[in-house]
């Protein structure tokens, strides 16, 4: 069995392994609104009474237990949209965890919270072993290496980082090793509208080179987006470009913040 990363194929590995970079700060709309509810409200940074302490605490994603966040995606691939759910489902005094639902496919993973920030796919613990589940059956991720932080607990112009991260899936009987290393730099603060609101956010640049080996056959691609996380809220909006080897082509996409809920503390 010979996994091809063309067409959608591209799109479900590159939307489990690319985008999920794009999701870091996974959160954002006003608290308590509905999912996929468009609402208009002035600039803000932060839901008034959450409050988060500990080396979980992040000004670019609240790391508080209930706290939800439903986007819209949508590609150049396709006419039609798909909705993002994402949960955080336990939090621990150094990590936590976020249930992400696109589409069929589903993935619970566990971050890490240190003094330099928020590390995502960490599994060295083992306590959260990262699992994707999809239509026809289930792949089981195993995290070889991760370096780097994901979203720094101090974030201001012109900082950059790096997130190393080497990864196998086993779906039945395939296996696929993915490798990635993805740059950021915070670009500047940037107001920025979607339907849950209008919101102060830190623009960020990524750049990211992934790896696909499967049965002795490898496949490159790049992924190059903006993303907007704005303070007490997460993610609230990223764009970008994929771009596939071997026949994958290239793609654009963007995952829109439509609501949100964070529970008070």
């Amino acid at each position: 069995m010979r996994l091809r990363l063309a067409g959608e194929s591209a799109v479900t590995l590159f939307v489990l392994a690319a985008l999920s970079l794009a999701a870091c700060g996974a959160g954002g709309g006003q608290a308590g609104a509905t999912p996929g509810e468009a609402q208009a409200s002035p600039a803000q940074s932060s839901p008034a009474g959450t409050k988060v302490t500990g080396l979980c605490a992040n000004q670019y994603l609240p790391v508080v237990k209930g706290a939800t966040w439903s986007y819209e995606r949508t590609n150049s691939l396709s006419s039609t949209s798909s909705r993002i759910d994402n949960a955080i489902t336990d939090v621990g005094p150094t990590q936590f965890k976020i249930l992400s639902a696109v589409g069929k496919f589903s993935a619970e993973e566990v971050w890490t919270c240190t003094k330099e920030g928020l590390l995502r796919q960490e599994n060295s613990g083992g306590a959260f072993g990262a699992v994707l589940r999809g239509p026809t059956g289930s792949a089981t991720v195993t995290v070889r290496e991760n370096t780097g932080i994901t979203v720094p607990a101090n974030v201001k112009a012109g900082d950059t980082w790096t997130q190393k991260t080497a990864f196998d899936i086993q779906v039945h009987d395939v296996a696929i090793t993915v490798r990635q290393t993805a740059n950021f730099k915070a670009l500047g603060p940037d107001q920025v509208a979607v339907p849950a609101g209008t919101f102060n956010a830190m623009r960020v640049s990524v750049a990211a080179a992934i790896e696909y080996t499967q049965s002795g056959y490898t496949s490159n691609g790049n992924y190059d987006a903006t993303l907007w996380w704005a303070a007490g809220i997460g993610s609230v909006k990223n764009a970008g470009t994929i771009s596939v080897a071997g026949g994958g082509g290239l793609f654009d996409y963007a995952d829109v913040l439509q609501s949100y809920s964070i529970p008070k503390q």
